[in-house]
C-alpha cells in the first residue's frame, strides 16, 4: 500500500481525500435531509392538523369567555359604554364564526366529529343570550350601569358549557400533537443516529486516509528538511534520496539538483571567499595605500598603509581640517578630505576611467589614484582610491635639485640632509653623499697630482683607498708620476754618464793633440838628431798605445752612453706608451660616464612606465644621469690635462731620441779616433821599428 500511495501524487490523494469526505458529507447531508423532510412533514402535520385547529378554538373560546362576558360586565360595571360594548360583542360574535369556520372546514377526525356536532347547540344557546345583551344595549348610548345586570347570570350560564366542550376539544389537540411530536421525534432519533454512525466511519475513514497522507507526506518532508538543514549547515556532500513519483520526488530531485549546483556554488564561492580573502590579505599587507568607497563615496575599505599614512600626516591634515580622525575613516565620507566636495563628488560620479591628481593638504603633498570598480555585469560598484605621501620626494627633489645645481658650478662640497628621513630616501641621499665624496675626494687627488706634475713635483701621490674606475685613475695616475720620476732620475744618471764619458773623451783628445803635436815637433828634429827621433817615436809609440788604449776606454764608455740613452729612449716609449694607456683609461672613464648617462635614461623611461611610485626613482634617475654628465666634464678635462702631459713626454721623448741619435753619433765618432788611434799607434810602431833600422 505505501508503494502504491508513494506512486500516487500528493494532488491525487488530497483529491481522494477530499472525495471521501465530501461523499461523507453529501451520505450525512442526506441522511439528515431525509430526517429534516420526515421531521418537517409530522410538523406540518402537526400545525396544519392540530396546531391550526387548536388556535381556533382557543380563538373561539377566548371570545365566548373572554370578549363577550369581559364586554358585558365592563359594560354594567360603567367601565364600557353601550356603544364599546355592542361593538365588542359583535366583534366576538364573527371571531367565533371565523374561527368555527376555518376549525369545522379542516380536517375533521373520527373522534372529533362527535364533540364538533354537539358543539351546535351550545353555540345556538349561547348566541340566543348574546342576542338578549344586544337586544339590552340597542338603543342606548354612553353608561349603562347596572342595567346588564340580568343577562349576566344567563350569559354564563350558557357559555359556560362551551367554555368546558371546547376545552375537550382541545385536549384531544394536544394528546395527537404530541402523538405526531413523539413520532418525529423518534424519526429523528433515527436519522440522528444515522448520521451519527455514517459521520463516524466516514470521520474514521478520512482521519485514516488523513494519517496516511500526513505519514506520506510529513515523513519525507521532514527527511527533505533535514536534507535542507544539513545542506545549510554546510554539509553539501549529503545525499539526497529520491525514491518517491509524487510532487515530493518532484520537489527532492529539484532539491538534488540544487544541492548538485550548491556544491558547485559553493565550491566556486569558496574558491571567490579564497580570492577574495587572499586579495583582501593582500591589500591589507601591501605596501601601497588603498581606499575603496561605495557609490555614496562613503569609506568602506582602508588598509594598514592607508591607516599608517594618515596617521602620519593627521597633526598636518588638522591644521586645514580639525575633525580630522584617522581612527573614524571608515564610514566617513571621501568628499570631506576635499575643499570642493561639489567637484570630488561629481568627478567620482562621472568616473569611466583612471583619474589622477595631486592634493596639497595641511603642508603635505598627496598624489591621488583613483578607478571605477565594475561588477562582471558592467555595474559601477564604488570608487577604489589610492593615496601616495610625495613629501618628503618633493623635499628630495628640491635638495638633489639644488646638488646638482650645485655640482654643475664644479661645487661638489654641498651634501644631502639625513635629518627626518628613513628607508629609500636615506639610502639615497647616503648613497649620493658617498658618491660625491667619493668624486671630490678623487678628483681633488688627480688634480692636486696633475697640479705637481705641471710644476716639476714628481713625488706627489694618491693615498686614498678608491675602488673601481677610481681606482684605476689612481693606478693610473700613481705609476705615471712614479714612471715619470723613475725616467727622470734615468735621464738623469745617463745625462751624468754621458758628461764623464765626453769630459773624459775631451781630455783624451786634448792630450792626444798635444802629443800629435809634439811628434810632430820631434820630427821635424829629427834631422838635428835621431837618437833623439827614435826616442820620441818610441815614446809616440807608447803614448799612441796609451791614447789608443784611452781611445778604447772613451769608446767603451761612448758605448755604454748610447746603450744609457737607447735605454733612456725605450724608457721614454714607454711612459709614452703609459701616458696613452693614460689617456685611455680616461677615455673609458668618460665611456662609463656616457652609459651611466644611458643607464640612467633607461631608468627614467621604467621610472615612468613604473608611473607614481617610479616618479621618486625618476628623479633620482635624473639626477644621477646629470652627475653621470658632469662625470664625463672632469673626466674630460682630466683626458686634457693627461693629454697635455702626453705632448710633453712626447716632447721630452723626442729630445731623448736626438740625444740617442746624438750619443750614436758620438760612439761613430769615438769609434773612429779609436781606429784613427790604433793606426797611429801602428804607425808609430813601424815608424819606431823603421827608426831603428834606420
Amino acid at each position: 500500500m505505501k508503494t502504491w500511495l508513494a506512486n500516487l501524487s500528493i494532488k491525487t490523494r488530497l483529491i481522494a481525500i477530499f472525495v471521501q469526505i465530501i461523499l461523507v458529507i453529501v451520505i450525512v447531508g442526506s441522511t439528515g435531509l431525509l430526517g429534516m423532510k420526515h421531521a418537517n412533514v409530522g410538523l406540518e402535520n402537526v400545525v396544519n392538523g392540530r396546531v391550526l385547529p387548536f388556535s381556533h378554538l382557543k380563538n373561539v373560546a377566548d371570545a365566548y369567555a373572554v370578549s363577550i362576558i369581559d364586554a358585558t360586565n365592563k359594560a354594567n360595571a360603567g367601565m364600557f359604554t353601550a356603544e364599546e360594548a355592542s361593538n365588542s360583542i359583535n366583534e366576538a360574535r364573527q371571531i367565533i364564526k371565523d374561527s368555527w369556520g376555518l376549525y369545522i372546514a379542516g380536517e375533521i377526525s373520527a373522534d372529533d366529529k362527535p364533540l364538533v356536532d354537539q358543539a351546535a347547540p351550545l353555540f345556538a344557546a349561547a348566541d340566543v343570550e348574546t342576542e338578549k345583551v344586544l337586544a339590552a344595549l340597542q338603543g342606548k348610548s354612553g353608561k349603562v350601569d347596572g342595567q346588564l345586570h340580568g343577562n349576566i347570570a344567563p350569559l354564563y350560564a350558557a357559555i359556560d358549557p362551551i367554555s368546558n366542550h371546547l376545552s375537550t376539544l382541545l385536549l384531544i389537540q394536544l394528546s395527537f400533537a404530541r402523538a405526531e411530536y413523539n413520532v418525529v421525534a423518534a424519526d429523528y432519533d433515527e436519522h440522528h443516529l444515522m448520521a451519527w454512525v455514517i459521520g463516524g466511519v466516514g470521520t474514521a475513514l478520512a482521519l485514516l486516509f488523513v494519517v496516511l497522507l500526513l505519514r506520506s507526506i510529513v515523513r519525507p518532508l521532514q527527511r527533505l528538511s533535514g536534507e535542507i538543514d544539513a545542506i545549510t549547515a554546510g554539509n553539501a556532500g549529503i545525499d539526497v534520496v529520491v525514491d518517491r513519483h509524487d510532487e515530493i520526488g518532484a520537489v527532492a530531485d529539484s532539491f538534488k539538483r540544487l544541492r548538485d549546483k550548491l556544491r558547485h556554488d559553493v565550491a566556486a564561492a569558496e574558491a571567490s571567499a579564497r580570492e577574495g580573502q587572499r586579495i583582501r590579505f593582500a591589500l591589507d599587507n601591501v605596501d601601497s595605500n588603498v581606499m575603496m568607497a561605495d557609490n555614496e563615496r562613503h569609506i568602506i575599505y582602508v588598509n594598514k598603509a592607508t591607516q599608517a599614512l594618515f596617521k602620519r600626516a593627521a597633526a598636518d591634515i588638522r591644521k586645514q581640517l580639525p575633525h580630522f580622525d584617522p581612527d573614524k575613516l571608515l564610514g566617513s565620507s571621501i568628499d570631506s578630505y576635499h575643499q570642493q566636495p561639489g567637484h570630488q563628488a561629481g568627478m567620482l560620479g562621472d568616473l569611466g576611467g583612471t583619474h589622477k591628481g595631486t592634493l596639497v593638504i595641511g603642508g603635505r603633498t598627496m598624489t591621488v589614484v583613483a578607478n571605477p570598480v565594475i561588477d562582471d555585469h558592467g555595474q559601477r560598484l564604488g570608487s577604489i582610491v589610492q593615496w601616495g605621501d610625495r613629501t618628503n620626494e618633493v623635499a628630495a627633489e628640491r635638495e638633489i635639485a639644488n646638488l646638482v645645481e650645485a655640482a654643475s658650478l664644479g661645487d661638489f662640497s654641498q651634501r644631502l640632509a639625513k635629518t627626518g628621513k628613513e628607508g629609500f630616501f636615506l639610502q639615497l641621499s647616503e648613497g649620493i653623499n658617498h658618491l660625491l665624496e667619493t668624486t671630490e675626494h678623487g678628483v681633488n687627488d688627480v688634480a692636486r697630482v696633475l697640479r705637481a706634475l705641471s710644476q716639476g713635483d714628481l713625488s706627489q701621490r694618491i693615498d686614498s683607498d678608491y675602488q673601481g674606475m677610481f681606482g684605476e685613475l689612481k693606478d693610473a695616475t700613481n705609476a705615471t708620476s712614479s714612471h715619470l720620476s723613475e725616467i727622470v732620475n734615468q735621464i738623469r744618471e745617463a745625462t751624468n754618464a754621458i758628461n764623464t764619458a765626453a769630459r773624459e773623451i775631451a781630455s783624451g783628445n786634448a792630450d792626444l793633440s798635444g802629443r800629435t803635436e809634439a811628434q810632430a815637433s820631434n820630427l821635424e828634429e829629427t834631422a838635428s838628431s835621431m837618437e833623439e827621433f827614435t826616442s820620441t817615436v818610441r815614446q809616440n809609440a807608447d803614448n799612441a798605445r796609451q791614447a789608443n788604449q784611452l781611445a778604447k776606454g772613451a769608446s767603451d764608455i761612448a758605448v755604454k752612453g748610447g746603450s744609457v740613452v737607447g735605454e733612456v729612449v725605450h724608457t721614454m716609449g714607454a711612459i709614452a706608451s703609459s701616458s696613452k694607456k693614460i689617456a685611455d683609461i680616461i677615455s673609458v672613464i668618460d665611456g662609463i660616464a656616457f652609459q651611466t648617462n644611458i643607464l640612467a635614461l633607461n631608468a627614467a623611461v621604467e621610472a615612468a612606465r613604473a608611473g607614481e611610485q617610479g616618479r621618486g626613482f625618476a628623479v633620482v634617475a635624473g639626477e644621477v644621469r646629470s652627475l653621470a654628465q658632469r662625470s664625463a666634464g672632469a673626466a674630460k678635462e682630466i683626458k686634457t690635462l693627461i693629454g697635455d702631459s702626453v705632448d710633453k713626454v712626447n716632447i721630452g721623448y723626442k729630445q731623448v731620441e736626438q740625444a740617442g741619435h746624438t750619443m750614436d753619433e758620438i760612439v761613430d765618432a769615438v769609434k773612429r779616433v779609436t781606429d784613427i788611434m790604433g793606426e797611429i799607434s801602428a804607425a808609430s810602431t813601424e815608424q819606431t821599428q823603421g827608426i831603428e833600422q834606420v
